[in-house]
């Protein structure tokens, strides 16, 4: 019978050479990797890795997108969904944004959720919104950037894994709010920074400064601001505008 190494899962031989057999996974994975580190985490300085070029270039590579879209990303999608359905935030019926939406995949998961929600998402990179197009035929998709005055308002904002991407967060946030219809939520998600180390990334919270943060640049006589965990890896913000 054939005996398996624990670590990796490699044959018998192997196990009489463990150096060779992880240096040979390790060379696998890093291939696998290459396509999405050849535009993110291949530089000290997070900004470059933050432009508009790179993200378009990055969303045309069909390569490292399929690369991208790991188990644990797609998880992470039906981790918000769990989440929206806990909260019990009304989205039924209900139009949605997701700024910075991507490829479109977590509104894909909100249409299934909540079917007769009216759905849009922004990127400021065009080859996203391209892919996001073609992946949900039944929302409205534009190139737009987070800092602009939105063209419209909602009943419910989403941004997800993306103020921590940016050189400007505040800016964005009441951009954001601002574009609340009254009684409105925005839900916001960022990596714990206390585990986060992508070098991508130009923004980390711990849970403590994610709550004060918002606390000071929100006006609690305009919003409701309550935060958690979304999972371990995750922080979460649910930012109600008063109905005033």
């Amino acid at each position: 019978m054939m005996r398996l190494c624990i670590k990796c899962h490699a044959n018998t031989f192997f196990q009489l050479f463990p150096d060779a057999c992880h240096r040979f996974i390790s060379k696998v994975i890093n291939f696998k990797n290459d396509r999405v580190v050849q535009y993110f985490n291949n530089t000290t300085n997070p900004f470059s890795q933050n432009t508009i070029s790179i993200n378009d270039q990055f969303y045309s590579d069909e390569k490292a997108l399929k690369t991208y879209f790991s188990k644990e990303r797609l998880e992470f999608y039906q981790d918000v969904g769990a989440f929206l359905k806990k909260s019990k935030i009304p989205l039924n019926g209900k139009t949605i944004l997701d700024a910075g939406c991507g490829t479109g995949h977590l509104l894909l998961l909100i249409l299934k959720l909540y079917p007769s929600s009216k759905v849009e998402g922004f990127d400021f990179s065009i080859s996203a919104i391209r892919y996001a197009k073609k992946l949900v035929k039944n929302g409205t998709f534009y190139v737009y950037n987070v800092y602009n005055r939105f063209p419209n308002t909602y009943d419910c904002i989403l941004c997800t894994e993306v103020i921590e991407h940016l050189k400007y967060p505040t800016k964005a946030i009441r951009n954001l709010i601002s574009s609340l219809q009254m009684s409105g939520t925005c839900i916001i998600t960022v990596p714990n920074g206390r585990i986060d180390t992508l070098e991508e990334h130009i923004n980390f919270w711990s849970p403590e400064s994610w709550k004060v943060y918002l606390h000071e640049i929100i006006d609690n006589r305009i919003c409701t601001i309550q935060t958690g965990f979304l999972t371990k890896k995750t922080l979460y913000a649910i930012i109600r505008k008063r109905n005033i």
